[in-house]
């Protein structure tokens, strides 16, 4: 694979990187926050590591900030930077949306506008790859 490190891969966290819920997974989870009980993907850290050889990386979550701050540092592997970390106050709200869909954060029509991303770091829209669960955040 060429190497692309012009290019940034934003990565979005619940239902991508990660799964959380406040329901019991019968002491099934990897860790705790807040009320939530959360997975880590299989083979995330070995994911984040391959993907940061080619790609600067970010997070951008439509959750709350100080919640994506947590996660991040929880899921980060010690030998990666991650280019931000984002969460809700980053995302702008989309007036027109009548989504229904919503992870539980009142999120549901919160975007990530990436002419934030550009104007804040200068990354051309041809070089951002945004890895999402949700294409209409996106």
């Amino acid at each position: 694979m060429e190497n692309s490190k012009n290019t940034l891969s934003i990565l979005d966290l619940d239902e991508t990187l990660i799964h959380c819920t406040p329901f019991e997974f019968e002491n099934d989870f990897d860790f705790k926050i807040d009320k939530n009980r959360c997975r880590i993907r299989t083979g995330l850290t070995e994911f984040i590591t391959k993907i940061a050889e080619h790609f600067e990386l970010a997070i951008w979550s439509s959750a709350p900030d100080e919640y994506v701050q947590k996660i991040s540092t929880i899921i980060k592997p010690n030998n990666i930077e991650f280019r931000f970390i984002w969460g809700k106050s980053k995302c702008s709200i989309n007036e027109e949306s009548n989504d229904l869909y919503s992870t539980g954060y009142d999120d549901t029509n919160s975007i990530k506008d990436l002419r934030l991303v550009n104007s804040e770091f200068a990354y051309s829209l041809d070089n951002i790859l945004i890895i999402d669960d949700t294409p209409q955040k996106a």
